[in-house]
């Protein structure tokens, strides 16, 4: 009888095993379409923009990897005005790195098999240089192409020649 209610108790504990299409989806990419999408975590982040009114901006959200080999944090990313915002979950709570687009040195897109990560990289608040890194399935790799090309059409000075990145 007692080890009956042991072993029922330790069972009850037990998480619940993903099927293999479940766990796949669970490291996904997801657009954030409005407010009403974004993460309760997140809610703060986007109730100081003070965009009420205006179009959301373009934000995604990546997959937290606590059960996988190579861990990683949730992650947001946001195309708002002059800025990207990256958001990364921190317990109940999450940091914030700004990176205006004037200050972004490079952005780097890796892809093994069904892996994928967007890394961007440049000067964050008082000339710190930083990067950040967000890990998703290849199968969303499309829902960062908009962000890629705004990074990517910034102006570059040359000399006395304006080029355009591309």
């Amino acid at each position: 009888m007692t080890w009956g209610q042991a072993h029922t108790s330790k069972t009850a504990r037990m998480p619940k095993l993903l099927n293999p299409a479940d766990l796949t989806r669970s490291s996904w990419a997801k657009p954030i379409k409005s407010y009403t999408d974004v993460p309760d975590v997140y809610k703060e982040f986007f109730d100081s923009l003070h965009i009420e009114g205006q179009a959301f901006p373009y934000t995604v959200l990546t997959p937290s990897y606590e059960k996988f080999i190579h861990k990683t944090t949730e992650k947001l990313i946001s195309d708002f005005d002059h800025d990207i915002f990256v958001l990364e979950k921190n317990g109940n709570t999450f940091e914030t790195r700004c990176y205006p687009i004037d200050g972004i040195s490079y952005v780097e897109i890796r892809t093994a098999l069904l892996a994928s990560s967007f890394m961007i990289c440049g000067m964050i608040g008082q000339g710190k240089h930083t990067s950040s890194t967000l890990k998703f399935n290849s199968v969303t790799d499309y829902l960062f192409t908009p962000i890629l090309k705004r990074v990517r059409c910034i102006p570059v000075e040359l000399g006395n020649v304006i080029r355009v990145q591309s």
